[in-house]
Parts: structure tokens; sequence; C-alpha cells
């Protein structure tokens, strides 16, 4: 129970700038670390994979990138077909983690402040279908609309009234195209929005379907300005928790090295190999022993929590912001503060009803 009522929320986009401050918790950071690490993992097994696929050195591309390998064009068909499944089971593994977010935040901001990791898994155990199978189905659904225009192209090879067709076909092909960026549009809502939605309302998945659909088509200017300012803070927060860490190492970094001298720095050069350094336009060769092995898995996990700090903020962002879009269509605030109380009130001794007794005669 927390004692400490936080002020009311106003529906808006002041409600967002709480994000970074709830997404400031151990256990929700701890929460997506392992989701992130496991989700990337799986993701680079298969660009490996995918490159042994394709003829592809894994040894040279391991030399390079270590754990965060490009995507080259090298790839052949089976090659992108076992990429494509890994990352979707890593998106998977990413939005089953943010709906434990969003439902921490939401139990804490109705008053819960020790809501339990243990029954968090579980609401996402009970809501896996609900999470996954709507972005799925509208995936799937805009994949057939781009289909459907593939196949209606090959009407122009049709000899003699081919190019007539497809002149004919101009205005419905006009909307049709409209139609498919209109469900493209809402299957990246649902992708975003699927762990708020989730947590915030009931029912199945055509009644999530129809609150993505409300997002896109009547808050659609609040989309376009809350979005950002949702990636603002997420990518602000990220890099605030990255700057304070690079201060860290800096610092013990100094210290160490003026204790263990060449040594010491050289371990730290050879660990670099293992950060995402061709982000930034260089690479480090790999080298050092074990020692810069575990060094490096350890700048990684640093890197690691700061994404998952950078995420939870973003996702908190897209929870106060649904609660608004729900609170202008129902006319009420799904994240309501709600005393809870584990201790019962005390009861209170029953009165006698009675007349009182007369006085003993004389």
């Amino acid at each position: 129970m927390s004692s400490i009522i936080p002020p009311p929320l106003q529906g808006n986009i002041r409600d967002l700038i709480r994000a970074p401050r709830l997404a400031f918790n151990a256990k929700k950071v701890w929460l997506l670390v392992p989701v992130v690490l496991t989700g990337w993992l799986i993701y680079t097994g298969a660009l490996y994979a995918g490159y042994a696929l394709s003829g592809v050195s894994i040894r040279e591309v391991w030399d390079t990138f270590a754990f965060f390998p490009p995507l080259s064009r090298g790839l052949t068909s089976w090659g992108w077909v076992v990429v494509i499944s890994g990352l979707v089971v890593a998106l998977v593994l990413l939005l089953l983690g943010s709906t434990g977010i969003a439902k921490i935040t939401a139990e804490q901001l109705r008053g819960d402040d020790f809501y339990p990791v243990r029954e968090t898994w579980q609401f996402i155990r009970e809501n896996a279908t609900r999470i996954v199978l709507s972005p799925l189905l509208l995936i799937l659904f805009f994949g057939m609309l781009i289909f459907g225009a593939w196949l209606i192209s090959f009407f122009g090879r049709i000899p003699g009234i081919g190019p007539l067709l497809l002149a004919l076909l101009t205005i419905p092909a006009y909307f049709y195209g409209m139609f498919t960026l209109l469900i493209g549009a809402v299957a990246g809502i649902a992708l975003i929005f699927s762990p708020a939605v989730t947590v915030l309302t009931t029912g199945d998945t055509f009644d999530a379907l129809f609150d993505y659909f409300w997002i896109g088509v009547y808050e659609l200017g609040r989309l376009l300005i809350y979005l950002p300012y949702a990636l603002l803070l997420g990518m602000g927060a990220a890099l605030g928790l990255g700057a304070v860490s690079v201060l860290i190492f800096t610092l013990l970094g100094t210290i160490a090295v003026a204790v263990n001298g060449i040594p010491l720095l050289e371990m730290i050069a050879a660990a670099r190999h293992y950060l995402p350094l061709e982000f930034l336009g260089q690479t480090v060769s790999s080298g050092g022993g074990f020692a810069a092995f575990v060094m490096g898995m350890g700048f990684i996990f640093t890197v690691t929590i700061c994404v998952a700090y950078g995420w939870t903020t973003f996702i908190i962002a897209t929870l106060l912001f649904f609660n608004g879009v729900y609170f202008r269509r129902e006319g009420q605030h799904q994240l309501q503060w709600q005393w809870i109380d584990d201790e019962p009130e005390p009861v209170q001794p029953a009165t006698s009803t009675a007349p009182d007794a007369p006085p003993p005669s004389s």
C-alpha cells in the first residue's frame, strides 16, 4: 500500500512527462532486461544462421561485428526467411515484456506500489493471445492487400486490353491504396499500443481491433504529436542513463588504469570490440582473451539496462496516452487512484437495544 497519493491524471500531453519518473523503477527495468537480452540473442542467432545458409563466412562477421552483425544484401531467400523468423520471435517477446511493464505501472497508478511480478507474468500468460493476435491479424491483412495489388498488376500483361484495364482501374486503385495505407498504419498502431490496450480494457481480440482503429481515425491529430513526444522521452531517458553510465565507467577506469597500468588499458580496448561500434563508423579487432570477453559482456549488459529504461519510458508514455483516449471516449480514467488497505477494518461491538431494567424496589 502506498500512502503518497500522486496528482490526478489530466488525460492530455502533460501526463506523458511522468513517464521517465515512473520508468525509473528497478522492478520494471529488471523485468524487461532479460526480455531484451533474450530477444536480441534470438535475432542475432537467426542472423548468423541466415549468413551460414547464404554461404557467408561466420568467422569473418564475428571478428568484425561480434553480437551486433548488420543485415547484408548477400542473404539468400532462405537466409531472409530465417532472419525474419528470428525477428518475429524477438518482437513477440518484446510485446509480452512491454505488457508486463504496462500492467505494473497501471497497478502502481491505481495505488498498489507492490504489485508482484509473479501476478504480472500470470496476467501475461492469460492475455498472451490477445496481446499477439490482434497486431498479427492486422499485419496479415496488410500483407494480403499488398499481395492483391501485386496480382492486379498482372492485368497489364493481358495482350491487347491489358493497358486499358490498368487505366480503368486508376480510380479504384487509388481508393484501394488508401485503404491499404490505413490498414498498414493501424497495424503499426497495434504493435505500439497492444500492451496499453490489453492492460486498460477488457474484451476479446476484435474489441482490441476497435480500439486501434479508434486511435488511428479519431485520435490521429493527437497521435502525430504525442507519439514523437513519447519517442523523445524514451530516447532521452536511454541517452541520459547512458551518459551517466559512461561517466561512471570513465571514473572507475581512470582509477583502475592508474593502478594496473597499460595491460588493463589494452584489455578495455579489446572489450570494446563486443560493443556496437560499427554504428559509430568504427570497429576494433577482437583479442584480449577471456577477461576482455567478460568485460565486454559487462558493457553489453550496461547498454541493455539503458535500452530497457528507455523502452520502459516509451511504453509508459503510450499507456498514459491511451488512458487519455479512453477518458475522452468513455468519460472516465482507467488509472484512477484507488485506496488499497491490506488491514481489515476493526469490528465495532454491537450495542444493546433492550430497554433499561427498572430499579429494584425498596
